[in-house]
């Protein structure tokens, strides 16, 4: 099952447009919490995240954008498989991740839990 849609950083800054694109970071909470694209939402990339998904993503035809820190990071491909796994219809991988975000010159948005 590797044959997971990829998206490009124009993509994903036309998708954060409409309201209908659930964006997922797959790294850890540190991660997510030093930086993540804009409206993103942090998921496990293991077998955890069949016990997250329905939470985040309740409806399985929702569009789904993954994305981990770069295009060397397998997270989001990992995560995408096993959403696809779990029904989920539009998954879609950022393979460029946080690092061609920011290659683009656009910002990350950050979370509380700096100290």
């Amino acid at each position: 099952m590797k044959s997971n849609k990829t998206v490009s950083v124009h993509e994903v800054k036309a998708a954060l447009k409409t309201s209908s694109v659930t964006l997922l970071e797959a790294l850890p909470v540190r991660c997510f919490q030093e930086g993540h694209l804009p409206g993103a939402r942090q998921i496990p990339h293991d077998e955890s995240l069949a016990q997250v998904a329905p939470q985040v993503i309740p409806e399985k035809t929702t569009p789904v954008i993954v994305y981990c820190a770069s295009a060397t990071c397998d997270n989001s491909r990992e995560a995408a498989e096993q959403l696809q796994k779990l029904g989920y219809t539009q998954v879609a991988v950022f393979e460029g991740g946080k690092a061609a975000w920011q290659s683009a010159g656009l910002a990350l948005a950050t979370t509380g839990g700096a100290s």
